[in-house]
Parts: C-alpha cells; structure tokens; sequence
C-alpha cells in the first residue's frame, strides 16, 4: 500500500478526532499505564510515537493510529499533540489502522491472520466496509 506523509508536526489537540472504525481496544488498567509515562515523559514520549492522522476538513484530522495516545494527552490537558499526516483514503486509512494494531497486538501481518483465522479476517472487513480486499493493501 502506497502512502504520502504531507507533513510531521504538532498539532492543536482539538483539531484532531477520533475514527468510528478504531478496532483496537486497551485495558483502562493499560491506559492508566499509558497515560502515566507520557505524564512522566512529557510530550517528549510522544516525538518517538508521533499519532497518524489524515486530514478531513481544513485544520480538522482523524486519527488512523494512535487514539488511546490522543486520550491520554486530551486527559493530560496538552494543548498540542506530535502527529504525521498521511495523504490516504478513508479506504486505505481502515486498513491501516487494522494493519499496525494488528502487528502490534499478535505480530501478524494481515496475509498471515487471513490465512490462519480467514472467517475472522472476513468478518473485521465486513464491519470496516472494504470488501473486497486488494491484495496490495496486505
């Protein structure tokens, strides 16, 4: 799949919403985690782990990855949050956002989870809208 970054920088956190399709869930046992070493870290944590987001509206984005960071800034008071923004498809910014929890959580790639569990792959796209899958989207 390819992508465009347009740009790498901080953004004003309320510029920046939420996606309706975000698969991955977290612990509030974890997000307290998370939320405690970016508040020890400062928004130095978050220069390594920028969020993605693609750009709706002018000055308006949504999140591909990175949601449970942008809580935790929203309930850390930051004013400004480090994020890129990819020139994507809503399209291709789904499969995305299921690509990088994917791999991060199990440490599959998305042909290796349609191969092993393809009724599960099946019915994720189903609730993402994007059926058929291109095989260079994997």
């Amino acid at each position: 799949m390819e992508r465009k970054v347009i740009t790498r920088k901080s953004y004003p956190i309320e510029n920046i919403y939420p996606n309706s399709w975000n698969v991955n869930y977290m612990s509030p046992k974890m997000f307290e985690a998370l939320k405690e070493s970016i508040r020890i870290s400062g928004p130095e944590y978050m220069k390594l782990n920028p969020i993605m987001v693609r750009k709706i509206k002018k000055d308006q984005y949504e999140i591909i990855d990175g949601e449970k960071r942008w809580r935790a800034f929203l309930e850390l008071k930051y004013t400004h949050i480090p994020a890129i923004v990819e020139d994507i498809t809503l399209e291709k910014a789904k499969i995305l956002n299921v690509k990088l929890n994917m791999n991060r959580t199990t440490g599959k790639t998305l042909e290796e989870w349609r191969k092993d569990d393809p009724e599960s792959f099946n019915e994720l796209l189903r609730y993402l809208e994007i059926i058929p899958l291109e095989e260079e989207m994997l």
